[in-house]
């Protein structure tokens, strides 16, 4: 996706959606989704992939977690993704970091799931 951006042109596409067609069998659903961040921070794409999570503290002095905030609400493409239901469900996750000049940054992530469909 990178070098789409930096160069206008798409390459290896072709060679992508042959391997994926030869590595999904019949009946299978494949879904991938790429997100795109300008920094390296882990916790901060995981907040802004599927919302936050606020840590309670009880008497004891103990950590809880408790569900997502509402607060800051999860792309509609990563909730479906991650809400895939059949069999032999399987996801992936591919990071790429693409370093620029003066700590900047792209840093690319692809979500994946494949299962087989039950509908």
């Amino acid at each position: 996706y990178e070098s789409k951006r930096m160069t206008g042109k798409s390459h290896g596409n072709a060679e992508f959606q042959q391997a994926i067609k030869r590595h999904i069998p019949v009946g299978h659903v494949f879904k991938a989704v790429p997100f795109l961040f300008n920094h390296r921070d882990a916790k901060k794409m995981a907040v802004s992939l599927f919302g936050s999570v606020r840590e309670k503290s009880d008497k004891k002095h103990s950590k809880t977690k408790t569900a997502p905030s509402s607060s800051r609400l999860a792309p509609p493409a990563a909730i479906d993704l991650i809400r895939s239901r059949g069999d032999s469900v399987r996801f992936a996750v591919r990071v790429r970091v693409f370093p620029y000049p003066e700590d900047v940054c792209a840093t690319w992530i692809l979500l994946a799931v494949k299962y087989r469909d039950v509908t």
